[in-house]
């Protein structure tokens, strides 16, 4: 919409002289402020959206369908047992070394460099490992066949570290090709995981708390092994007070 008002101005704009070129500037800029105006809630209709959302809440929470709270599975991958010199050349394959900060995660100060704070549920505490924290990750790291074509791949799903360096939980598969390995990433726990009669990877259900609008959101995935991508299928949000008390007291 904006390109077709913004060719109109530029043709008009050739085609006149210095004063009604003026005009014409100013003439633009009323139409798009008028148009793209529009669409611009006020304080009051925003306020009344928002109880609109509030009641819809409520109604929900008293009269809507109750859950029970989801469990961060415990997932056995069937992994190949290999030992930790294998694992750390892969992973050097894997996350070359890079300067930029700002194309997603920096996976390699992530892996190599970062100092780990972990969580233990035991003593309801945090605490910095011991032993050397690369050696403390590779324990979460299991090298298996995901995709059926011989070659093994990996996933890296630590159960705490990742959400607390992480703004979101957030994992990463690395599947193995002619090309070196290609990076999945995927958000929140996961609650759901299935593989087809040949172990190749099929579905994962995620779920991961939106703390400041107070909802759960569950995230559905599906596995395509001929192009190697992890695709999201859907997406749920269910508000927290859903959940049965029982669950949100453990």
């Amino acid at each position: 919409m904006f390109g077709f008002y913004r060719g109109i101005f530029w043709e008009c704009f050739k085609q006149t002289n210095f004063m009604y070129r003026i005009f014409t500037i100013f003439l633009f800029l009323t139409c798009v402020s008028v148009c793209f105006g529009q669409t611009r809630l006020s304080h009051a209709e925003r306020m009344e959206l928002y109880a609109k959302r509030m009641a819809l809440k409520d109604s929900i929470c008293k009269f809507g369908e109750k859950y029970d709270y989801p469990k961060r599975l415990e997932i056995d991958f069937l992994s190949v047992e290999v030992d930790d010199n294998y694992k750390i050349r892969e992973l050097h394959r894997a996350i070359p070394q890079s300067d930029d900060y700002y194309d997603g995660p920096d996976l390699y100060y992530y892996f190599f460099i970062h100092k780990l704070t972990d969580y233990d549920p035991i003593s309801d505490s945090l605490f910095m490992p011991e032993e050397d924290n690369f050696l403390y990750k590779l324990k979460d790291v299991y090298f298996f066949d995901i995709n059926g074509d011989g070659k093994l791949d990996f996933i890296h799903y630590p159960r705490y570290y990742s959400i607390l360096t992480f703004d979101n939980p957030l994992y990463f598969i690395f599947i193995q090709t002619e090309n070196g390995y290609k990076r999945l990433n995927f958000t929140g726990s996961i609650a759901d995981i299935k593989f087809d009669k040949n172990g190749i990877l099929n579905e994962i259900k995620t779920f991961q708390l939106l703390y400041s609008d107070g909802l759960m959101i569950f995230i559905y995935y599906t596995f395509d092994a001929d192009k190697n991508e992890l695709l999201p299928q859907k997406s749920e949000k269910i508000w927290l007070c859903q959940f049965k008390e029982e669950a949100l007291n453990k």
